[in-house]
């Protein structure tokens, strides 16, 4: 198996994962709620990250929308809804969730390669999120 191949990518409902050489592209694939981040697509994105974490043949991570949108924020009406069903514990998980999507990624892109492969002098960065 190449070094590039390394990382088994899960199947996954609300992302799509594409892998080209040292990229791994990640796309929210809920247009229809403008991709609000959910329970799920937050745990799918979490599990992903942690896959990846410690692939060094994985340079670069770019997170995309689908449908014109890159995310909306949190998902305010699965939110609502799941309120009626769940304790204090489980709306705190949820409220905690976003952070430990950006705590996942800080640590899936530590010590990536910020400027690429053509770069001469390789710098190591931590991540860079750009919205």
């Amino acid at each position: 198996m190449s070094d590039l191949a390394k990382t088994q990518l899960p199947s996954t409902n609300t992302l799509i994962l594409e892998r080209q050489g040292s990229v791994l592209k990640i796309w929210f694939n809920r247009p229809e709620a403008k991709n609000a981040l959910n329970a799920e697509m937050t745990d799918e994105l979490v599990n992903v990250l942690t896959l990846v974490k410690d692939d060094r043949s994985i340079r670069t991570i770019v997170l995309r929308g689908k449908g014109g949108f890159f995310c909306a924020g949190g998902d305010i009406k699965g939110f609502k809804s799941g309120m009626q069903t769940v304790d204090a514990a489980e709306v705190a998980k949820s409220n905690r969730s976003f952070g430990d999507v950006m705590s996942h990624a800080q640590r899936a892109t530590s010590g990536g390669d910020y400027l690429g492969r053509r770069s001469r002098h390789r710098r190591r960065a931590g991540s860079c999120l750009c919205c």
